[in-house]
């Protein structure tokens, strides 16, 4: 959606790869041209793959326990772009820096996250740190949506479809805030098997726009696609990457209500 803040390509390596600090140090050699600032982050923890029938016994993507290891972050200049890598993860990283800055849409980001993961597989090929074999791609896209946008009432069930506000009775009022999780299974268009699944989650917290030290009250929407390749090495990850999109975007204005995108300014078709 174009008015994201921030949009996240993503592949997950099993078993993880055999990274260290110093291989990390050699691959920013690698990327400094294009991304000359790095930034040492701890490690983000294990996600669980997708299975089926059964779903993954936990909704969120961030799990307890620690995870060991290093994880890297590869910035540009002016830090709108990032790669971060660490064993289990490569994830390319579009941020919106300035209220002004146009969201790239996916289709220019898309060439970026091949080079960037070409560039890491045959770094991990002529250095013997694993198989690299991916097990799972990801696309996210991460949108706040101001309280005030819905009006002096801040019903939510203004912005999201799939919330009524209808009760029982008349006893609740609105609620102060809203905290929603939905997941829906993602089917390949060629065999009708499932192979990913959508993930739209939203809650509200304080959000600093861009440029801007006040903070206004926000819906964090996050929706992303998740699931195995669909074929073989990197073609394979972008067929999935490519219908992930298309269900993140297509269910992200299911999600939400005809009102929202005319507040908006949505123009169908250009996500």
């Amino acid at each position: 959606p174009a008015n994201s803040a921030e949009v996240a390509l993503a592949v997950y390596f099993s078993p993880p790869l055999g990274l260290r600090s110093a291989h990390l140090g050699q691959l920013w050699e690698r990327w400094r041209d294009r991304y000359p600032r790095v930034e040492d982050q701890p490690p983000l923890p294990p996600v669980t793959p997708e299975t089926f029938p059964l779903p993954p016994s936990v909704m969120s993507i961030q799990f307890s326990g620690a995870f060991p290891g290093v994880r890297a972050w590869y910035l540009s200049e002016s830090g709108d772009r990032l790669i971060q890598v660490q064993a289990d993860r490569m994830v390319l990283n579009w941020r919106r820096m300035s209220a002004e800055q146009p969201y790239p849409r996916y289709e220019n980001l898309r060439p970026a996250f091949v080079e960037a993961l070409t560039e890491l597989t045959d770094f991990v090929e002529s250095n013997n740190l694993g198989p690299g074999t991916i097990i799972q791609a990801e696309v996210t896209y991460l949108n706040p949506i101001p309280v005030a946008s819905i009006g002096p009432n801040k019903d939510a069930a203004d912005l999201f479809a799939a919330w009524t506000s209808t009760y029982s009775d008349n006893f609740l009022p609105l609620a102060e805030d809203l905290r929603l999780a939905a997941r829906y299974p993602i089917a390949d268009p060629m065999t009708a098997e499932p192979v990913g699944r959508l993930y739209i989650e939203c809650n509200p917290t304080l959000h600093a726009a861009p440029e801007s030290s006040e903070r206004e009250e926000v819906y964090v929407l996050q929706i992303f696609a998740r699931g195995r390749p669909l074929g073989e090495g990197t073609e394979g990850v972008l067929r999935f990457l490519d219908l992930g999109h298309d269900w993140v975007v297509r269910g992200f204005t299911s999600f939400t209500t005809q009102w929202m995108h005319d507040v908006w300014g949505r123009q169908r078709g250009r996500e």
